[in-house]
């Protein structure tokens, strides 16, 4: 069984599942053995085999709670959630303390109602009653799983209340009203919860606390001085972490929203974590310089990382296409999976060549990466999620690269590139990367095209009146900066049929505080500002194509949004600044050769949005032309065989020891290759 458990720590899946099967031979009422079975079986990506052991483990020790805790995590997986809840309400019998299995229990209360109703349920907030400290603790973190953060606030102070000595209590509180858009309220509960016992996770969270809605930019950059200088103060100290995954309560998300170039604060961070945990920096045995790279002569591996790369999520609809495109002669695609094997990414998994469902603590997670031996790892994201991110601190492949999925650097040492392109970056922006900056001559995108069926315009339907003059930014509210409330109010002071139409957060604090941030900046027309609840994907696109103009957030701006409104032709606005996650829009019309609604000045996104609203003949026109232009968005197949001479290139180069360190591709797309490149359109 030790040498089963050291083959599984170290992502030898197929040999652990030997060994247990082995030890299970000669000792078959071994309920350990069957659950060690279960977690290797899933580790090779079989969970019906899975669910299986972990029944016959059950079998033989009913009373395992955490055994019928992970039973229900792997029912999640399968999509059966009516079963998986059973499993979880098993598991708070046995354990009702058992907070992990409470919290899965609320998701799966949530996500099963939602399947039968299409409306989130308020069954997980019943799980007890509370009538002591455990019992209002247990309540709030039913409703905190379900977002309901305020609800979940005034159970914890009344957990708070009947045991001042209830740390886990005094940490969720603190966490609860971070959600809620209060850091000043946050602080003072992790310093409770710190006081009882001493947590690096927890005073890192401390440290690194922002406001999701900062009232002004004076509070941005204060909370950014702060951030910076307790982060300092933290390595400085040398609080260490035993296993990051484990004890990270929070990531640093919300500073890319703050318009400045975050590449000090990335790598201080990741300074702070390498100095925190060694095993971090951890090196795989085939990546060691001395050794050749493992595919030598033959097709080159590839994996592609992500805890969001699934049909409906903005990652997959950015990334699918190079799953699915990449050649199969040349490389082998593996999806490596940091988050939760659910049916949708099941399904993105089966345009891969095979799947790495990765589980465990960090050292377990690194070992299955390592196991696979991959030349490229291409990360499509890294800052969105906390494995995603301290998975990318290890060097797990010669070459590793991340891209645009949230486009700001990484700040870490063993990330080789950052893949861009030419159009989404100024000359100088190499300065705001700690990656090698390779900027391709597309979008670092295959984005399918959206649905073709005809997408209604339904004004009604959002109680848009015919005469109004709907200007919309249907954007996350945290990309609402309050550098750019005078550009809102500008607009409807300019146009008084104008309405301004935002997308209300599914977390009430952060709408009640933009609103009331927006009431003191422009109280003589806020009453014209239409907050509309959020809207279902079919729904949405139905919103992009009823509304006249789409207006793009300063200082970061849409992305996945202003592909899905160009594609219905609703005009954009968009005032691209120095800083990749402001160009978008502007790097999308000009690859359609289309940006008369680029504007240059803060006063011509102004003048751009009020002609736009009010002049019809001009609008339509706009849109004509986009709607002429968008298949040379879509299915763009010369960015995959960018994409595939870049990963080449850099295999070549990590095995003489350098870096590709000026991509130059001399390529030039044909109709046979890429038959909507303008390229190739103009060779005809």
């Amino acid at each position: 069984m030790a040498k089963g458990r050291k083959a599984l720590k170290y992502g030898r899946a197929q040999d652990a599942t030997t060994c247990f099967e082995k030890a299970l031979m000669a000792q078959p009422q071994r309920a350990d053995l069957w659950s060690l079975r279960a977690e290797s079986l899933m580790a090779l990506g079989q969970p019906d085999a899975a669910v299986q052991s972990l029944c016959r483990a059950l079998v033989l020790a009913p009373g395992d709670a955490k055994g019928h805790n992970n039973l229900g995590v792997i029912l999640v997986s399968q999509g059966k959630f009516d079963e998986a809840v059973a499993s979880f309400r098993r598991a708070v019998r046995l354990d009702p303390d058992y907070l992990v299995a409470l919290n899965n229990l609320g998701q799966a209360l949530d996500e099963q109602n939602r399947r039968h109703t299409g409306e989130p349920t308020d069954q997980a907030a019943e799980v007890q009653a509370p009538s002591d400290a455990v019992a209002a603790f247990q309540q709030a973190t039913a409703l905190y799983s379900l977002k309901r953060y305020n609800e979940a606030i005034v159970q914890l102070e009344l957990a708070t209340s009947l045991d001042p000595s209830y740390i886990d209590a005094w940490t969720n509180l603190g966490l609860a009203w971070a959600e809620c858009n209060q850091p000043e309220k946050a602080i003072p509960c992790f310093e409770r919860s710190l006081a009882l016992r001493e947590n690096a996770g927890i005073r890192l969270a401390m440290a690194t606390v922002l406001p999701i809605m900062p009232d002004s930019t004076e509070a941005i950059a204060f909370w950014r001085a702060r951030y910076m200088a307790e982060l300092q103060q933290l390595q400085a100290t040398g609080v260490r972490l035993a296993d990051p995954v484990g004890e990270v309560l929070t990531a640093s998300f919300y500073l890319a929203y703050h318009g400045a170039a975050d590449r000090p604060f990335q790598e201080a961070l990741a300074a702070y974590f390498r100095s925190a945990c060694a095993r971090l920096s951890w090196v795989a045995p085939h990546c060691h310089r001395s050794m050749p790279l493992a595919s030598q002569g033959g097709k080159i591996r590839i994996g592609i990382v992500s805890a969001h790369l699934w049909p409906g999520h903005t990652i997959g609809k950015l990334n699918g296409g190079f799953l699915q495109h990449l050649d199969r002669s040349r490389f082998t695609v593996s999806y490596v999976c940091t988050g939760r094997q659910t049916a949708e990414a099941v399904s993105m998994a089966g345009q891969a060549d095979d799947a790495l469902w990765l589980a465990g603590d960090l050292t377990t997670m690194q070992g299955q990466v390592a196991e696979r031996q991959f030349d490229v790892l291409f990360y499509t994201d890294i800052g969105m999620d906390v494995i995603t991110y301290f998975l990318a601190f290890a060097r797990l492949a010669p070459v590793q690269c991340v891209t645009w999925g949230h486009p700001v650097t990484t700040g870490l040492p063993n990330m080789d590139y950052f893949l861009s392109s030419a159009a989404l970056e100024t000359p100088d922006a190499q300065r705001h990367y700690t990656e090698r900056l390779v900027l391709l001559h597309g979008l670092p995108t295959c984005y399918q095209q959206p649905d073709g069926e005809a997408v209604e315009v339904d004004r009604n339907r959002f109680g848009f009146a015919p005469d109004w003059h709907v200007y919309a930014c249907p954007q996350s509210l945290f990309k609402f900066h309050p550098g750019a409330d005078s550009l809102w109010a500008a607009i409807l002071r300019s146009d008084p049929a104008g309405r301004f139409v935002v997308i209300e957060s599914d977390e009430s604090a952060v709408t009640q505080a933009l609103q009331q941030r927006w009431l003191a900046a422009f109280p003589d027309v806020y009453e014209r500002v239409v907050f509309l609840p959020r809207q279902s994907g079919p729904a949405f696109r139905v919103l992009l194509a009823s509304v006249d103009v789409l207006l793009d957030t300063p200082y970061f701006g849409g992305g996945n949004t202003s592909l899905e409104a160009t594609s219905l032709g609703t005009p954009i606005v968009t005032c691209p600044g120095p800083l990749m996650k402001t160009r978008v829009t502007q790097a999308i019309y000009q690859r359609m050769g289309s940006t008369e609604t680029v504007a240059a000045t803060s006063e011509e996104y102004v003048a751009l949005a009020i002609r736009l609203g009010t002049d019809a003949d001009w609008r339509t026109q706009v849109s004509q032309r986009l709607i002429a232009d968008r298949h040379l968005l879509f299915g763009d197949l010369a960015v995959v065989r960018e994409l595939e001479r870049f990963f080449g290139a850099a295999v070549d180069a990590a095995r003489e020891d350098r870096q590709v360190t000026d991509w130059q591709d001399g390529w030039r797309p044909t109709l046979s290759d890429a038959p909507t490149h303008p390229a190739a359109m103009n060779e005809v």
